[in-house]
């Protein structure tokens, strides 16, 4: 007799989702509904937006947003004061929910998941100390690096399983655990079938995905790269995901584009 497989609870914490942009937040677009539609019941607790419901379902994922999820405001601020709130709201959540699993996608979200001591799955999207190392300019920005430093540890130690984006990472986050897991940056298959092989053509376009209107850490900073295009006339500079930019060529902005959108444009 064929065994059917567990349908599962499966609880994601993460602080952005659309209207919020990023990679990670494009990342949840398509991973939860397609758990989702392999019969999985699946709810995300996230940052509030202005004008955005507080509770709703998207793509029949539920949808839970709460202002203690926001990361802007929290990177400010930090958690000191505020512990006994946030761990009411995500024990509520957890309440309601009832997960079988936990997915955490950031370092804060894995460390408060910790505390339910359900099975946890640490998706590392950032190597967060890394991350936080490159963000310092203050001597606040010293304590985050070194408080986040010692969680990621705590984290990799005790996760059920570890996703990650590349071989570089995953080797260092094999020191701490064995159940390291590679998911690589790249489309699915599915996703670029069928799409036409563009011509060669003679001057050069760079696709770059992000913004350049907002601040961004040095290391994700490509203004000496748009100032080699423009010095050298090298081709044409095409940002997508920078909704305040505005078009100058060489350097042509598109704005925000759906997922699917953007692979076939």
């Amino acid at each position: 007799m064929r065994k059917t497989k567990k349908r599962l609870s499966i609880s994601h914490l993460h602080w952005g989702f659309p209207p919020i942009i990023g990679g990670v937040e494009t990342h949840l677009t398509i991973i939860l509904p397609q758990m989702v539609n392999l019969g999985h019941r699946v709810s995300l607790l996230t940052g509030s937006v202005e004008g955005v419901e507080g509770r709703y379902k998207y793509n029949g994922v539920e949808v839970f947003r709460t202002p203690l999820m926001d990361l802007n405001w929290l990177y400010k601020r930090g958690l000191e004061g505020l512990e006994e709130e946030i761990y009411s709201v995500f024990a509520n959540f957890i309440e309601t929910t009832k997960p079988d699993i936990i997915h955490a996608h950031n370092v804060i979200a894995a460390r408060l998941a910790l505390e339910s001591e359900l099975p946890l799955i640490y998706d590392d999207h950032e190597y967060w100390s890394k991350e936080a190392r490159h963000r310092i300019r203050d001597i606040a920005d010293v304590y985050r690096w070194i408080k986040w430093s010692v969680w990621e540890k705590i984290i990799l130690k005790k996760a059920s399983a570890i996703i990650t984006v590349s071989n570089e990472i995953a080797r260092e986050h094999l020191k701490y655990n064995s159940r390291v897991f590679i998911l690589p940056n790249l489309p699915m298959s599915r996703e670029v079938h069928g799409l036409r092989k563009l011509k060669t053509r003679r001057k050069i376009s760079i696709v770059y995905i992000g913004s350049i209107s907002e601040p961004q850490p040095s290391y994700r900073n490509i203004h000496g790269f748009i100032r080699l295009i423009l010095r050298n006339n090298i081709g044409d500079l095409i940002i997508i995901g920078d909704r305040k930019l505005k078009t100058c060529p060489p350097i042509y902005s598109i704005g925000f584009l759906e997922h699917y959108t953007l692979l076939k444009e």
